[in-house]
């Protein structure tokens, strides 16, 4: 959650320093020359007031004619006057301290760090390629000095210094660059992230838990940038699409791609046209190939997408339909060795949202090695890949070694552009959108089949 707080310490001890040097002389019980001077007077004496009415107060020399002062009370003026000067000081103090420690920056990233500026950073390093995406999402793309290695989007950021990666840093080109603050992912080793602390840069972490909390990430930096209006909205756009994600599967609106429709059996009608996410848009997008468009804005990312069909138009055998069970579905990371998706992962997340069941949501790693032996006796009905098209075409050839698995029996192969789905920056939404169109086509293919 992102906040703000002033340090009022320093404030209640000149707030406290004024009560002992006014409440002497300045406050007086009644008999007293006046009236006491309370609280709200004493910052009232640092703002111009209008001129008092009613009879003017005395001139020099003409105390003894001032009905509403005795001698007594004239000869006592200007040892009070000097008492509310002080007063004054200490609150006028008081007042500027608080106006600039308002001015501190204050988060909390996602791992619970508090993360404190004093101003915002105008010199910001990350060390991953989905920090930069959320830097550039916030609006302070301008402000980032240095980057990753496989940082390239969007393609600004190929233009910047890379000062290492996951496994290596360049610790004396990041001190030289003097960055006021660094955004790291969570899985820095402890040595370097004990190097970092030694260097006494503010670190925010970057490691949303839910697909939600990236918008959280986008606010937090945008609060710690100084553009954090740009970042707000930004952060609202990537939860309306999430919630547009799911009310389309819903829907049936599943189509991410121009070719792709659904068949005709599919409840309601196949979307033309890119991101699902897009899908519920009161009005079409289009991709914006100059820039042009706040990165990680939807219309960034998308070409022209039709609107969604009504809902008075899906066929009668939609309405009342029975629940369907979930597909079972195996996400390949890698290979070799084969990595997946464990249970309570950003990508474990998006399968069940999208209609699907993680074959290995039981286990706990987020990243976790399986064996093939695994993936044959779960059975699954689907095999997504988060690869590269080289690497789909190898990874597809050789399960084709075993039919007896549904997917491979029905060629259910289906990639995820990596940079999407792995990354959890602003174009998270963009790999969900298009997981949850495999896995709805191919749940309705698979039961047009006759579960073959």
């Amino acid at each position: 959650m992102v906040m703000r707080f002033q340090k009022n310490i320093f404030v209640g001890l000149l707030l406290f320093l004024r009560l002992l040097s006014c409440e002497s002389g300045v406050r007086s019980p009644s008999p007293a020359c006046g009236r006491g001077v309370g609280e709200r007077e004493i910052f009232d004496a640092l703002l111009p007031s209008p001129a008092p009415s009613g009879p003017p107060l005395p001139q020099a020399g003409e105390g003894e004619k001032y009905t509403g002062l005795n001698q007594s009370c004239l000869k006592q003026r200007p040892k009070d006057s000097r008492r509310l000067g002080v007063c004054n000081l200490f609150a006028l103090l008081a007042l500027l301290w608080s106006v600039n420690a308002g001015a501190a920056l204050t988060v909390n990233d996602t791992r619970g760090n508090i993360v404190t500026l004093a101003t915002a950073a105008q010199r910001i390093i990350t060390l991953s390629p989905h920090a930069a995406e959320l830097v550039f999402a916030t609006g302070a793309g301008a402000q980032l000095i240095a980057v990753s290695e496989h940082s390239d989007a969007p393609p600004a950021v190929k233009t910047l210094p890379v000062i290492g990666n996951a496994n290596a840093l360049d610790l004396e080109r990041i001190i030289a660059l003097k960055p006021s603050l660094i955004v790291s992912p969570s899985w820095l080793s402890a040595a370097q992230r004990q190097t970092l602390q030694t260097l006494r840069i503010a670190v925010y972490v970057a490691d949303a838990p839910t697909p939600e909390a990236i918008a959280d990430d986008i606010e937090a930096l945008g609060v710690l940038s100084g553009h954090e209006e740009e970042a707000r909205a930004a952060a609202q756009r990537y939860r309306a699409r999430l919630k547009a994600i799911t009310a389309s599967v819903a829907l049936g609106a599943v189509s991410t791609q121009a070719s792709t429709k659904l068949p005709s059996s599919a409840c309601g009608r196949g979307v033309g046209g890119r991101a699902i996410s897009e899908a519920l848009s009161p009005s079409p997008t289009r991709r914006d190939a100059e820039g042009g468009v706040p990165y990680g804005h939807p219309s960034a990312h998308a070409e022209l997408v039709e609107a969604p069909p009504a809902r008075g138009g899906r066929s009668q055998k939609c309405v009342g339909r029975k629940p369907v069970a979930p597909l079972t579905v195996f996400y390949q990371l890698w290979n070799p060795p084969l990595y997946t998706a464990g249970g309570g992962s950003l990508i474990d997340q998006a399968i069940t949202r999208c209609g699907g069941r993680n074959i290995f949501a039981s286990l706990t790693s987020p990243s976790p090695i399986v064996s093939r032996e695994a993936v044959i006796e779960a059975q699954p009905q689907v095999i997504l890949m988060g690869a590269s098209e080289k690497d789909f075409a190898h990874w597809k050839e050789e399960w084709q070694r075993w039919p007896q698995i549904p997917a491979v029996r029905r060629q259910a192969f289906i990639r995820i552009d990596p940079d999407l789905l792995h990354r959890p920056g602003p174009r998270f939404a963009e790999g969900m959108a298009a997981l949850c169109e495999g896995v709805q086509v191919s749940g309705i293919r698979y039961r047009e089949s006759g579960n073959r």
